[in-house]
């Protein structure tokens, strides 16, 4: 049976271990939605994080395969996804130009999606320049169209 003294030093020590594991949690869900993001649009192929061996990948039929194996696009969404997830500063403004460029046109079309649950985590802000209708999907409220010295003179008809 345990007194009231040692139950109270106790209470104080679980409150202190859970208030240091606490800054864990933003890192675990950024490390849960990493995975997710990239074993949603990976084919064929799984990601697998563990203390160990750090990021693997693995092909459906369970083989390893190297990351210097997967596509420009695969390796392109995964320097995107784990640079904004964990190397961005909180409340920049992170500049983003074509991001279209190597990506399959599902993970266009996802792009934004993608970017809303990212920045719900990391908290920061987007500009992103493209000439992708699918980047845009029905976001056309987040756009602005750049126009140059020479549309202004242009008269209008």
């Amino acid at each position: 049976k345990i007194d009231e003294t040692n139950k109270n030093v106790l209470l104080v020590y679980i409150n202190d271990v859970e208030e240091k594991l606490r800054v864990f949690d933003n890192l675990t869900d950024k490390i849960y939605l990493f995975l997710k993001l990239i074993n949603d649009k990976f084919l064929h192929k799984q990601m697998f994080i563990n203390s160990n061996d750090g990021f693997t990948f693995r092909t459906s039929e369970g083989q390893p395969l190297s990351p210097a194996k997967l596509s420009s696009g695969e390796q392109h969404e995964l320097i995107l996804l784990f640079e904004l997830l964990f190397k961005v500063v909180p409340n920049s403004l992170i500049l983003i130009d074509e991001p279209e460029l190597s990506l399959h046109i599902y993970w266009q079309q996802r792009f934004l999606q993608d970017l809303d649950e990212i920045t719900k985590l990391s908290q920061f802000d987007v500009l992103i320049a493209t000439h992708s209708p699918q980047i845009i999907q029905n976001r056309w409220d987040l756009t602005v169209e750049l126009k140059g010295p020479e549309d202004e003179k242009v008269p209008k008809s």
